[in-house]
């Protein structure tokens, strides 16, 4: 039971790295998305969440496990509903592991988490989301002045038609800590757009991506991820540089200075 409310908590948020304690698990997806980077700390341990698992269904998962001190390591895939659907033991490892979920554990499509645990404790554990929609995340712009506004369009379809959901369809951007989203409208069949105002303070690159949330929560009220797709980076810059030419201003007022000598110099001849 103790594992079992580990396994919850470390899953309120979207990715989780055990961060603390004498093992800790790094694991590295084949696939996966930046999102806002979150820290959970119980039971003297923090988990650091960075990014989310991004796979379709039918798909092999695979990805590599650095476990310093932990040469006998169980990992689990669990689905929303917290059952195992499949796991391995691996041991001898010298605390790295190359591991592959094969695509007949894949085929349902829904949220999903790896687990990786040693001597019976959970030392690290991904968020990962397996769909069966296909994403298409485009920005308006990869750079944009903070106090604007960015246009998005997402793309959906299944199967290769495409599709409006009875979900809702989010876009995001994120930097470390720091993140805003609205949500997406759908103006015709298969196609939403966004409008993000940027937040003047905002600065630097951000990571762009497109979710569809179902209205279940699970891991303790963790909106189900259902569809997830990156959209690149976008570049803020403050608004101070909205001209990069800062001689630009001077010119206009160079001119004006000019214009008023020679007017000046025009009457002394007269």
């Amino acid at each position: 039971m103790r594992n079992f409310i580990l396994f919850f908590l470390i899953l309120v948020i979207t990715l989780s790295i055990a961060t603390g304690g004498e093992n800790r698990a790094y694991i590295t997806l084949g696939k996966s998305i930046d999102v806002p980077d979150k820290t959970l700390s119980f039971e003297n341990q923090a988990f650091e969440i960075t990014e989310i698992g991004n796979y379709k269904t039918n798909q092999e998962i695979n990805f590599t496990v650095d476990a310093p001190g932990a040469d006998d390591m169980l990992i689990v895939l669990y689905d929303r509903d917290k059952l195992s659907t499949w796991y391995e033991r691996v041991s001898n490892t010298g605390g790295h592991a190359v591991v592959v979920i094969p695509s007949n554990k894949t085929d349902k499509a829904g949220m999903y988490a790896i687990t990786i645990s040693h001597n019976r404790t959970i030392i690290g554990a991904v968020p990962v989301v397996i769909s069966d929609y296909d994403l298409a995340v485009n920005p308006g712009s990869k750079q944009i002045i903070a106090g604007n506004t960015l246009d998005v369009e997402v793309r959906i379809s299944k199967n290769g038609v495409p599709i409006n959901v009875n979900n809702t369809v989010k876009v995001v951007l994120a930097k470390g800590s720091s993140s805003f989203e609205t949500n997406a409208t759908a103006v015709k069949t298969g196609v939403y757009e966004a409008h993000i105002k940027i937040p003047l303070a905002a600065n630097g690159t951000f990571s762009l991506y497109s979710v569809i949330t179902t209205e279940r929560n699970v891991f303790i009220k963790y909106p189900e991820t259902i569809g997830i797709e990156r959209g690149g980076y976008i570049e803020i810059q403050p608004p101070a540089e909205r001209f990069p030419d800062e001689k630009a201003p001077f010119v206009g007022l160079a001119a004006a200075v000019a214009a008023l000598l020679g007017a000046a110099l025009l009457r002394k001849r007269l």
